[in-house]
């Protein structure tokens, strides 16, 4: 563990201050995603209860709240209806683009440290590589940044995880 975040830390410091800003945009849409997962499930429970007893739900719920707005008890069922599916599309959609995202930029940083390593190996002298060879170089090449890539990843899929999971805990 402690290795792994040892390579996220010189990962970061590494990157430009665009993909910096990239990185957090990444939270920060996981961190829309797990807000609208929360007003889901917050708003689940009083739907649920609203199907199993409509009358008496409507006295001791958050629906009473809307009241204000006059609408009959069959509005109300509705409008909370199309507020779930809204809620619910919202959420996936927007955790969908979350991991497009989070792929793309991944992807895009293991691109930008293959560009630089590759400026590196080709600024080397002749005898680096007759010393170490072109195969083994290139393969740890594609080996390390492969790891990179997918460490990038995973770890921006547990900070989006993290997130979800404390928000149903609050």
């Amino acid at each position: 563990n402690f290795m792994i975040f040892n390579l996220i830390s010189r990962t970061l410091k590494q990157l430009t201050t665009k993909y910096k800003l990239l990185f957090f945009i990444a939270i920060l849409i996981g961190s829309i995603s797990a807000f609208l997962e929360s007003i889901n499930l917050l708003l689940l429970m009083p739907f649920v209860r609203l199907l199993i007893s409509p009358e008496a739900e409507l006295n001791n719920s958050i629906l009473k709240y809307l009241e204000f707005l006059n609408f009959h008890n069959g509005d109300l069922f509705k409008i909370l209806v199309i507020t779930l599916i809204f809620l619910f599309t919202s959420s996936g959609i927007i955790r969908a683009i979350n991991i497009k995202f989070i792929s793309i930029l991944s992807a895009d940083i293991g691109h930008l440290f293959s560009t630089k390593l590759l400026t590196n190996i080709i600024s080397q002298d002749f005898l680096f590589f007759n010393k170490v060879g072109v195969g083994f170089i290139c393969s740890s090449a594609d080996y390390s940044l492969t790891k990179v890539v997918n460490i990038i990843f995973s770890f921006l899929q547990t900070i989006v995880a993290l997130l979800i999971a404390t928000s149903l805990m609050i």
